[in-house]
């Protein structure tokens, strides 16, 4: 609802630099794939999937009497979450089986640099 431009035009007024919406969304996605690359480095896994992304428990056993998305429980449901992570990995270009960045992802976003130190590290789905 509304402008969905204003972040960017915010952020020109704010810094001087001219700025679309669309050049703050690639910087967004550039942050938050550079961002998940840092976490594959630092865990010295790509299995972020299972080793990171994880759901508490109990999100999926509260109120064991009512079926999960009904009113009056945070209950999740296991299937629906794993679909939710496939999709949001879809979106971001990062491996669907592992949830970390992919080369040709780094690669769109300017972070060939990127890729190369995660290959070498054996580190790249």
């Amino acid at each position: 609802r509304g402008d969905t431009a204003l972040e960017a035009k915010f952020f020109s007024l704010a810094t001087g630099i001219e700025t679309s919406e669309a050049e703050l969304d690639l910087a967004a996605e550039r942050i938050a794939t550079m961002h998940r690359a840092a976490i594959v480095k630092q865990m010295n896994t790509i299995d972020m999937r299972n080793e990171h992304d994880l759901v508490p428990e109990w999100v999926y056993e509260a109120d064991p009497d009512k079926k999960a998305f009904t009113e009056g429980t945070v209950k999740l449901d296991r299937e629906d979450m794993q679909l939710a992570f496939t999709m949001l990995y879809r979106e971001y270009g990062w491996d669907e089986k592992t949830g970390a960045p992919t080369r040709a992802t780094l690669e769109r976003l300017n972070m060939k640099d990127v890729a190369d130190e995660l290959e070498r590290l054996n580190l790249l789905p």
